[in-house]
């Protein structure tokens, strides 16, 4: 998660208060976590961050399950953001088509492949865009394109 708030700081193109760390995403009576939630008072992109180098695939499964289904709520009607950390503009508006990233560690073991062939199949049908670590920029120069083009 650091490198990738790094990333997102690094750029000329997004100032430190478009940056919402640790939000909630409400959607349809569905809460989802994210990482960053990139824009102040309507969202532009949102990313996530997952480790398939963990034990326990079943609890990381129903994560990602979890997850995938609020994020399918969102493609529907849209959502908000909350964050608690804000006290001017704790609320920020979501649309059903922001882009949704996910920065993963690629998995090692048999069982870890698995969980993560899931897991993609289920992004690849939200609209999910997975990159493996070490792919931050990618992500990070997304958002900032996505900034320079709002109106």
């Amino acid at each position: 998660m650091t490198r990738l708030g790094e990333a997102y700081l690094g750029g000329q193109g997004i100032r430190p208060r478009q940056i919402q760390r640790d939000v909630k995403l409400e959607t349809m009576k569905q809460v989802a976590h994210f990482e960053f939630a990139i824009g102040s008072e309507h969202v532009r992109q949102l990313s996530r961050v997952v480790s398939f180098q963990r034990q326990g695939m079943d609890n990381l499964l129903q994560d990602v399950q979890a997850w995938s289904f609020a994020v399918g709520q969102l493609r529907r009607r849209g959502g908000e953001v909350r964050n608690s950390a804000r006290r001017k503009n704790p609320i920020a508006e979501v649309d059903p088509d922001v882009p949704v990233r996910v920065l993963y560690v690629p998995p090692e073991t048999t069982e870890q492949h698995s969980a993560f062939s899931a897991a993609k199949s289920a992004w690849d049908d939200l609209d999910v865009k997975a990159y493996a670590a070490g792919d931050e920029a990618s992500i990070a120069h997304e958002a900032e394109s996505l900034l320079a083009s709002a109106p």
